[in-house]
């Protein structure tokens, strides 16, 4: 048997006596909402895996009820993935099997937007959601079907922004909506009624947030409203890039496993814990290990091109030139093939207040601010071009969020360069065998930065400002 543990599920694989391998997976209670975060994820590796004919693991038993299975704590036995995890092999595989991996993955992502739903929200069994809380159709008005209208439905969203701290039993509209203004309004709308009652200033739980800082409740509220004034002109036009489509969270090449032969196509995805029947255009990315570290890429149907002076590189200059020139063209071919059909205008002004108005007091408020600030530029390209933009900015306010922002810049480098050192994961994350030694190496390399560097930042920055500390007290044992 071999286990993994991650952030949010624990994961046995099982070799059984007839030799069949499965794998179990029990879900951490940080995950998601009870019941609803794995109903919704099983129901949705069905409907992938029978109805849109994604090569999605076999779900062999399941339960969301923790309090009422032998295991106490809800759990998914699946087939384990055949092939090999594209984690294992990308770096060594050549172009053409790669370009194999690119073709695989849109035409299976190509199946998935193929099929339209009637709201937003998460897809689950009928069983699992009361009538009164699901969409009243699956399919959207006119779209084609594929079929078991009668077993899914649109149902509440089951991801875990939703119902993180006091949430879970907040009063909140968690879906399903009929548009993708309904869902906008409700990300800011959570988020106010949360604040209202419950934000506790400079508590933090991710150190790899915005610059540290008190939080004002007033600032967020009043940004967030802001926010919500804006809502209609975020929302393209576009019929096709407003389709309510199902989008694998994150393909990363640990969720990718691909055939163990000369072909390395994919033949399973995993992990579809999170995924939703959301609006198309603010779904749709690309994959993370076609997208990170291969810079700029030209925009449209413009093709990388090798850089300038290239001839005049030193033979292993030109080989690395080569190597990002050829990732940047196996993105631009996914690019082509699956994001520029569904391109829009404007496309960060219009998502990055989206992505910022959920998380304003996890990362600070600024990055929602200079997203608005961004949305009032650009005011005549968006989608109520004919009507004033209802924000103002003076001129020193811009300057002022132009100094934050360079700061706000400065910091992540810093806090990505603390991260890649000490091998931080994601909220701060380390597995429980390393938390000592990484925990006594971070005190040591914060002891040894020089004094006035120290009180310099100090000077603009609260006292906490060191990113590695323990938010929750450590727990005396008693005599």
């Amino acid at each position: 048997m071999e286990k993994k543990e991650g952030l949010f599920n624990k994961s046995l694989m099982v070799t059984l006596a007839n030799g069949r391998r499965v794998t179990a997976r029990i879900k951490n209670p940080i995950a998601g909402p009870d019941h609803l975060m794995t109903s919704s994820e099983v129901a949705t590796m069905d409907f992938a895996r029978n109805n849109l004919g994604i090569p999605v693991p076999k779900i062999l038993a399941w339960s969301s009820k923790a309090s009422s299975n032998e295991v106490g704590a809800e759990f998914i036995i699946m087939e384990t993935a055949p092939g090999v995890q594209l984690s294992s092999v990308w770096r060594t595989m050549d172009s053409r099997q790669k370009k194999n991996v690119v073709n695989s993955l849109a035409a299976m992502e190509k199946n998935m937007l193929n099929a339209k739903f009637s709201q937003y929200g998460s897809l689950y069994y009928k069983e699992d959601i009361p009538e009164s809380r699901r969409a009243s159709t699956l399919y959207a008005h006119g779209a084609r079907r594929f079929g078991s209208e009668d077993k899914f439905c649109i149902g509440p969203l089951a991801h875990r922004t939703w119902y993180e701290d006091e949430r879970a039993n907040m009063d909140l509209n968690r879906g399903p909506w009929s548009s993708p203004a309904d869902y906008l309004r409700s990300l800011a709308l959570r988020e106010e009624a949360w604040i209202s009652r419950y934000a506790k200033p400079n508590i933090h739980d991710d150190p790899f947030r915005n610059v540290p800082g008190p939080q004002v409740q007033e600032e967020h509220l009043r940004t967030l409203e802001q926010y919500r004034s804006i809502v209609p002109a975020l929302v393209p036009s576009s019929k096709k890039v407003l389709a309510s489509n199902l989008w694998h969270p994150d393909l990363n090449p640990g969720n990718v496993f691909v055939s163990d032969d000369d072909e390395r196509r994919v033949v399973s995805i995993i992990d579809w814990q999170g995924c939703w029947a959301g609006p198309a255009y603010l779904q749709m990315t690309a994959p993370s290990f076609l997208a990170g570290n291969i810079g700029d890429v030209p925009s449209g149907l413009d093709f990388p091109e090798l850089p300038i002076g290239y001839e005049d590189m030193s033979a292993p200059s030109q080989a690395i030139s080569r190597e990002v020139h050829k990732a940047k063209m196996l993105y631009k071919l996914y690019e082509i093939k699956q994001l520029y059909p569904y391109r829009i205008d404007s496309r960060e002004t219009r998502t990055m207040p989206v992505r910022a108005a959920g998380r304003t007091w996890k990362d600070g408020i600024l990055p929602l601010r200079l997203a608005l600030l961004d949305v009032c530029s650009e005011w005549d390209k968006l989608s109520c071009a004919d009507q004033p933009c209802p924000l103002r900015f003076s001129r020193d306010e811009v300057n002022d969020l132009k100094r934050q922002r360079d700061r706000y810049l400065d910091w992540h480098d810093f806090l990505d360069d603390l991260r890649s050192t000490f091998g931080m994961r994601l909220y701060g994350w380390v597995s429980p065998n390393e938390y000592p030694s990484k925990r006594a190496l971070l005190d040591e390399t914060r002891n040894r930065l020089p004094a006035a560097l120290t009180n310099e930042i100090e000077a603009i920055l609260p006292q906490d400002w060191w990113p590695f500390r323990d938010t929750v007290p450590v727990v005396q044992a008693m005599a």
